[in-house]
């Protein structure tokens, strides 16, 4: 058996004490109570900070890099417009990208996954689809859905263009 010193032991009950917000009273006061369970809250998805690119999207700027350098293009801009979709709403695709006639495409970079069905397609939140889908339909310029393909960006990348229906 353990001895504890008074100390000890008082240290202890100040430890483990709980307080009245710990416990609701049930039964109508018959002196029973019930322990609270502790309340979790969801914990939001982490927010974009703006100009600053996450590692996939950093892995595609390498690529359009080495695409500009190798005249492909003739040049790429990371989050340069907003498009707005309504009120409160609105979509800045990650990359603008100017091809050599002078037109321009927008860039979306996703994650990838493989669906339910075992192929492999990009990730996103449902919200961030349909705002795809209305700014490729409100939009003169075609926007594409950019991923890395099965095994990373090293890979390759996959492309879908977004059409707005």
């Amino acid at each position: 058996m353990m001895q504890m010193s008074e100390e000890q032991f008082q240290a202890h009950v100040r430890k483990n004490r709980k307080t009245s917000n710990e416990y609701t009273l049930i039964d109508n006061g018959k002196g029973r109570f019930k322990r609270e369970a502790p309340v979790r809250t969801s914990v939001p998805r982490p927010r974009h900070e703006n100009g600053r690119m996450n590692q996939t999207e950093a892995a595609y700027a390498r690529l359009l890099e080495g695409r500009l350098l190798a005249n492909d293009i003739a040049g790429w801009w990371y989050e340069l417009m907003t498009i707005k979709l309504a009120d409160r709403c609105s979509l800045q695709p990650d990359f603008m990208v100017m091809l050599l006639d002078g037109s321009l495409e927008f860039h979306e970079v996703k994650g990838g996954k493989t669906d339910g069905n075992g192929k492999w397609t990009y990730w996103a939140e449902e919200d961030a689809k349909v705002k795809l889908k209305i700014a490729a339909a409100i939009t003169p310029f075609p926007l594409f859905v950019v991923y890395p393909q099965k095994g990373g960006h090293k890979n390759g990348w996959c492309v879908v263009e977004m059409r707005g229906e």
